[in-house]
């Protein structure tokens, strides 16, 4: 429905309970949606997008 260009996962594997892989989820999102980028950053790492 939203149809988002760009995706970051957050919050993965906090917790025990929210233990996610985000390659997994990248090359899923990724493979449903040709036309998404999502980007998996370290802690700390910023993400920089251009506004149009």
């Amino acid at each position: 429905m939203l149809r988002p260009r760009a995706v970051v996962p957050m919050h993965y594997n906090t917790f025990p309970d929210i233990k996610q892989d985000p390659q997994q989820f990248k090359e899923l999102a990724e493979s449903m949606l040709p036309d998404i980028r999502v980007f998996i950053l370290k802690p700390g790492e910023i993400l920089q997008l251009p506004i149009k």
